[in-house]
């Protein structure tokens, strides 16, 4: 097999890494939501006397369905509940007290006829467990599996109208990974076929029977993509427009999965002319990540994944790693070059999926410590990920976390310039940067 040029290289590796992220993604869902950690219940066997009879003195209605609960439960933690159970009802033809509370006083029945049942369900249940189960859900209307990113949406939902904080950011939790997990089943097919056809083209045996064993699993798990226009919908329009909680997770699923989720373009097309407030948001996103991730508006100009030379002020002079280095092992510093009349250093620029980018150094993927830039060789920290704008013909300017990537920031005791991160405007005039010819 003839060697990989470097351009080929970083098409390999761009694409593993797409494939690693969309893996991960599935793992997650596979094995739990283990970011998301429950409260352990108040007392043990607690969670047992949910929905049942026993020393149940309150029933809550829904849909057809009953529940068994018990107003010390409920009601030490519901003010809602609270106000609706206190004291006596005083029936018509009598004049009521203003400060009586309703008929379900007496008669121990609440009704929320108005609620969507599962969501209810959940609520209650949170009462004693401080947790919810997400397991499949059937719509009683058209009997299909409700999906769980549509069951943590009306929860949340269903906490924000009854005032239960702590159930709101749990159903948050949840949504967030099932939203990401749900869409990213149909990105993970894209990564592993991408990655089979370089496997073929650079003949590596092993990746490409990998790759059909990862493509029959993900095929096998992967959902439907008609929930993610549902989920859309039951988001945006049960949301409030000030309420970014749900919405924000939606609309970052969506511009990192942009290519799957825009696969159906009738179908994407139709989610947005029903959803103006969602339209408006992707718009904004689009726009935002077009000025902010290396697209120039007026040029034209993006930066793919490849192979480049970075030049500082303005052009004039090289960085990179030093030629010469030392043997160890710790992170080597990203240096001012000399202007020695040798070619520039190469440099990987590999796009993410949200329109950022990581630099690589000979191979060692760059990061910062104490504002200083390093090419990390044994990858132990995650790479820094890096915002590119462009400020002119070729002109670029670097920046991670609001700071911005200056080669002109100080002198390391006349051994050269560290390159190095600073708040405001930077010395350096901009970075130029040029796909490696050949």
């Amino acid at each position: 097999m003839m060697p990989l040029t470097p351009a080929e290289k970083a098409e390999l590796k761009a694409a593993t890494n797409t494939l690693e992220h969309a893996i991960q993604c599935r793992d997650a869902l596979e094995d739990g939501p283990s970011q998301v950690v429950d409260h352990q219940p108040l007392e043990q066997g607690l969670g047992s006397m949910f929905d049942n009879p026993k020393y149940s003195d309150l029933v809550v209605t829904c849909s057809g369905r009953a529940f068994k609960v018990h107003k010390t439960v409920v009601c030490s933690q519901s003010k809602w509940f609270a106000k609706k159970l206190l004291g006596p009802w005083t029936p018509a033809p009598c004049k009521p007290d203003i400060n009586s509370p309703a008929k379900e006083a007496e008669s121990g029945v609440i009704d929320l006829d108005a609620d969507d049942p599962d969501a209810v369900e959940a609520m209650l249940r949170f009462y004693y467990t401080s947790s919810y189960n997400e397991d499949d859900k059937i719509d009683a209307e058209s009997g299909a599996v409700v999906p769980r990113t549509l069951l943590n949406a009306r929860v949340y939902t269903i906490a924000d109208k009854y005032n239960i904080l702590e159930l709101k950011n749990l159903s948050k939790a949840k949504f967030k990974l099932a939203a990401a997990t749900s869409l990213t089943n149909d990105g993970l097919q894209d990564a592993l076929a991408k990655l089979y056809v370089l496997a073929n083209r650079y003949n590596i045996v092993e990746l490409r029977t990998l790759m059909e064993t990862e493509y029959a699993f993900g095929t096998a798990t992967s959902q439907a993509p008609c929930t993610f226009y549902d989920v859309v919908a039951e988001v945006y329009s049960s949301t409030p427009t000030a309420d970014r909680g749900l919405r924000d997770i939606v609309l970052t699923a969506t511009m990192d999965n942009i290519e799957v989720v825009s696969r159906d373009r009738g179908g994407f097309r139709k989610t947005l002319e029903n959803n103006p407030d969602f339209a408006a948001d992707v718009t904004e996103a689009v726009l935002t990540r077009d000025t902010q991730a290396g697209h120039c508006m007026k040029c034209g100009k993006d930066l793919e994944t490849g192979v480049y030379t970075i030049l500082a002020s303005g052009g004039q002079q090289p960085i990179g790693r030093y030629r010469v280095e030392d043997l160890s092992l710790l992170p080597k510093r990203v240096m001012l070059l000399p202007q020695d009349g040798q070619e520039p250093p190469e440099w990987i620029i590999e796009t993410t999926s949200n329109g950022k980018y990581i630099l690589t150094a000979r191979g060692a993927p760059l990061i910062v410590r104490d504002d200083k830039v390093y090419a990390d060789l044994l990858q132990n920290s995650p790479p820094t990920v890096w915002d590119i704008a462009s400020v002119g013909d070729d002109l670029y300017s670097i920046s991670t976390d609001g700071k911005n990537l200056d080669a002109t920031a100080g002198d390391d005791n006349g051994e050269g310039t560290q390159l190095q991160v600073v708040t405001g405007t930077p010395n350096n005039k901009g970075f130029l940067i040029k796909p490696l010819e050949g």
